[in-house]
């Protein structure tokens, strides 16, 4: 799962229905998770290193590389007692450079202290099987049972069959909250066997499946990455594409989406400007025991291309 606002640990008397998760009067839709991949040296194409800041104070680690632009945007992830809450959300992945994939993994972890996250556990990958990252951490959002409160975050470092990917979520509820505590106490955490790979897809091919449906990579967009199985439900992907036109990406793979099961629930593709990232965003979800995918789209002035974050989980 990969920006949802509840930890697995079901704090606040959680409970998870299909795609949907519950704390008290708080229902979140679960983002979807995505994908297959790694960078084809998207940094090579454009250098999104420079003129791309980051929000809430944090800074590109060194030792990275983006796979396109990070994509920072308003979204509505759930709603308490009936009201919408709107986050500004952060969305990015890096291509992990450095020498030690830990040690970057370890500096990202370091400088959450400016976010109001809480604490958080970092851990290995959670078996013994290989689909799963070698390090993640996340939490954070939940107050008890009543409206989510500070940041709530997400990082996964993934094996390839290239340069490890380091993917980024940050979700952020109020400008207050507890103080950020990283608890670290990993000392050799299993490097797993790479199950991402780097073939290279281009438009038709398939970009992800979630209970038998194929999703395509649209006409226009190309992956950047390969798809990474991250884990949402039963499911899950997170992809990075780049696209001749961003807002025709997103529509199109709601289409294809509805093209292969006429009952999910569409909402967008909704366009905005957020200090001058132009952005566009839809999601796609079938209930109970269904499976869900969320796609955003950022573009800023001088970009040659949109930059596409997919999302996928299932029930």
């Amino acid at each position: 799962m990969l920006a949802n606002a509840v930890d697995e640990g079901g704090r606040g008397g959680a409970i998870r229905l299909g795609l949907v998760v519950v704390v008290g009067a708080l229902v979140a839709v679960v983002p979807p998770a995505c994908g297959d991949p790694v960078t084809r040296g998207a940094s090579s194409e454009v250098d999104f290193a420079d003129g791309s800041p980051l929000p809430f104070g944090l800074k590109q680690v060194a030792g990275t590389l983006p796979i396109g632009r990070p994509a920072v945007f308003d979204e509505v992830p759930l709603a308490y007692n009936g009201n919408p809450i709107t986050t500004r959300s952060l969305r990015a992945a890096y291509q992990v450079v450095g020498d030690d994939p830990v040690a970057v993994f370890r500096a990202w972890a370091r400088q959450l202290k400016v976010l109001h996250v809480g604490s958080v556990h970092m851990r290995g990958g959670d078996g013994a099987g290989d689909r799963q990252p070698w390090l993640q951490l996340n939490g954070g959002g939940f107050s008890g049972s009543g409206p989510p409160i500070g940041d709530w975050v997400d990082l996964q470092l993934w094996t390839t069959d290239g340069a490890p990917v380091l993917l980024v979520t940050v979700q952020r509820y109020s400008d207050d909250g507890p103080a950020t505590n990283v608890d670290d106490q990993l000392a050799a955490p299993r490097r797993p066997n790479a199950v991402v790979g780097n073939s290279e897809r281009s438009s038709g091919d398939v970009l992800f499946v979630e209970q038998g449906q194929e999703i395509r990579v649209p006409a226009g967009s190309r992956p950047l990455m390969g798809t990474v199985p991250i884990f949402g439900g039963t499911g899950g992907s997170y992809s990075v594409l780049s696209s001749d036109d961003g807002r025709a990406a997103v529509k199109a793979l709601v289409d294809d989406a509805v093209a292969g099961n006429a009952n999910g629930q569409v909402t967008g593709p909704t366009s905005s400007t957020l200090e001058g990232l132009r952005v566009t965003h839809a999601s796609f979800v079938i209930g109970a025991g269904g499976w869900s995918f969320d796609a955003v789209a950022v573009q800023a002035d001088g970009d040659p291309w949109a930059t596409v974050y997919v999302t996928s989980g299932a029930d």
